[in-house]
């Protein structure tokens, strides 16, 4: 955690304590984590004797929170809102985070999610994603840069800088990289891969297969011309068949190893054959007329 009140907080270091948590991750998994917040309990409050600039900042955003709330009519927190209470939140927030990223341990991690933090997460139809920046991971400090050129998003993810300025200088030099080496090329022809799909008890014989191909497959820009593509189409489906079901899928591939992967769709919905348009049909093929 860093603390400057005067505005040049990005001109501030990270204050050190790699070594401290190495040992308290130790003591979680050998002792379990009851012995880590034993341990943290002297660690945290140390933090707070000596670091003045931290200390300084979190007394500030103590006040604001409990003007906040008397503004808002809100009654006392339950729990007392403490400068040690504070940095030991902090401290076991980001623990938790760093346990959810170890692989041994994520079947220990249980989410309590708000509807607001469901809905943010709940992908948006029609939308090619979503970002979401998370919260500030003291000694872990992350930078995340978006930019978009030419029609080409890319998010810079920089972890581990000394400062912001050294976060933000490579955040800029990555994303340069980025546009000038990569691009957005298209999708390789498929259509001469593709062909009628028969379908079984349906009103129509078959059903006619297009791809659901993305705007754009990144790649770098030497290699626009080397994608090929490669489609697979189930050999029959069954009625009823609905517009835009998935028929099949097509791997877009580089030096014969996949890049991505997107669908293939049907083009039309196709009714099951039912016995009254069955027996219209039948009755039309004698009479020789149009009979639905």
């Amino acid at each position: 955690m860093t603390g400057c009140s005067d505005g040049s907080w990005d001109q501030t270091p990270e204050q050190p304590g790699s070594r401290w948590i190495q040992l308290l991750l130790w003591i979680s998994k050998t002792m379990g984590r009851r012995a880590f917040e034993v341990s943290l309990s002297p660690v945290v409050a140390c933090y707070a004797a000596f670091a003045k600039g931290a200390r300084q900042e979190s007394l500030r955003y103590l006040a604001r929170v409990k003007a906040a709330r008397k503004q808002a009519g809100l009654p006392p927190a339950s729990e007392p809102l403490t400068l040690y209470r504070h940095f030991r939140h902090f401290a076991l927030s980001v623990y938790d985070r760093l346990e959810a990223w170890d692989p041994d341990r994520k079947h220990r991690i249980h989410l309590l999610m708000t509807d607001e933090a469901r809905a943010a997460l709940t992908p948006v139809p029609g939308a090619p994603g979503k970002l979401v920046l998370m919260s500030h991971f003291g000694a872990a400090e992350v930078c995340r840069a978006v930019a978009e050129r030419d029609g080409m998003t890319l998010i810079a993810v920089i972890l581990g800088a000394p400062d912001s300025d050294t976060r933000f200088e490579s955040a800029k030099s990555l994303l340069d990289y980025g546009f000038a080496s990569y691009a957005l090329a298209p999708a390789p022809e498929v259509e001469d891969q593709l062909s009628p799909v028969p379908v079984r008890h349906g009103t129509e014989p078959t059903v006619t297969p297009v791809p659901d191909a993305p705007e754009g497959i990144l790649v770098e820009k030497a290699r626009r011309n080397d994608l090929t593509c490669e489609a697979e189409l189930l050999p029959e489906v069954e009625a009823p068949v609905e517009e835009g079901q998935v028929l099949g899928s097509v791997k877009v591939l580089l030096d014969g190893e996949a890049l991505t992967e997107y669908d293939i769709i049907a083009s039309q919905a196709v009714p099951r054959m039912e016995f009254s348009t069955a027996f219209c049909r039948l009755l039309s093929a004698l009479c020789g007329a149009d009979v639905e």
